[in-house]
């Protein structure tokens, strides 16, 4: 607008050389000049026209972990605006198991607008590893809970589901014992990998424990006179080897067992 001296005289601007006044948010040269038969005069300014506020809603907070990048999602208001993430100040959608501070920021020529979130990623779990072994009754009947014993072999569905191995076929004691000549026996195992439905995200890890007696206090093994497959008795990774360690049968007695993790 312009207000003259002496007043009520015609102005004429431009924008940016332009007799079209402007409608998106921007910085615009303004020139105004009367144009009247006896008078002459202009002014020159900057029109500054602010983008407007915008809302927008963060979705897609909770995912589970499948490999990939894992990445928020954003509902604008005004609708079909883009809007650009950041996730703990990075602006690649990330892969791993973890909690991520996110914002989101509208980026468009006439409107401004931010949210802030936080992007859980969960590892895969029991319940669908569940779901991948048991149909719908077998669930809601309790065949699949995590203290039956779906194929009878003395191993609890969660037992199962630790050591990797089938809920619905008869499964051997993942440590078995064997004797060497010289006094010594051998404890063999195969330590699993973490893979599959129900394991996306997860480590198995192993641990070969001993104890003067059955309900003694159990510790991770030491003195072993041979080991393969693993470079210590505590905490072995699982990735599908074959692990054997040799030990002396002489006394004392000592009884041993195999600790299983998924974490």
């Amino acid at each position: 607008t312009a207000v003259t001296d002496p007043t009520g005289k015609t102005v004429d601007f431009t924008y940016n050389g332009s007799t079209t006044a402007p409608t998106a948010a921007g910085s615009y040269a303004v020139i105004g000049t009367i144009t009247d038969i006896n008078y002459d005069g202009s002014e020159s300014g900057t029109l500054v026209i602010s983008k407007a506020a915008a809302t927008l809603t963060l979705g897609n907070l909770a995912q589970t972990y499948n490999g990939l990048p894992r990445s928020a999602t954003a509902v604008t208001d005004p609708t079909g605006k883009t809007v650009d993430f950041t996730y703990n100040g990075s602006t690649t959608a990330p892969t791993a198991v973890g909690s991520y501070a996110v914002i989101g920021t509208i980026t468009d020529i006439n409107y401004d607008g931010s949210a802030s979130g936080t992007l859980v990623i969960a590892a895969q779990s029991i319940t669908d590893w569940r779901t991948d072994h048991f149909n719908i009754a077998e669930i809601t009947g309790g065949l699949a809970d995590d203290t039956a014993d779906a194929d009878g072999d003395g191993l609890s569905n969660r037992s199962e589901y630790v050591l990797g191995t089938d809920p619905r076929s008869f499964s051997q004691s993942p440590l078995a014992i064997a004797p060497t000549s010289g006094g010594q026996l051998t404890l063999i195992f195969v330590a699993r990998r973490a893979s599959g439905t129900g394991y996306a995200g997860l480590t198995r890890n192993y641990t070969v424990e001993s104890s003067a007696s059955p309900g003694g206090a159990w510790s991770p093994v030491t003195g072993h006179s041979i080991l393969t497959g693993a470079a210590a008795t505590e905490n072995i990774l699982g990735a599908d080897q074959a692990v054997s360690m040799t030990l002396p049968t002489t006394a004392p007695l000592r009884f041993y067992r195999l600790a299983v993790r998924v974490e």
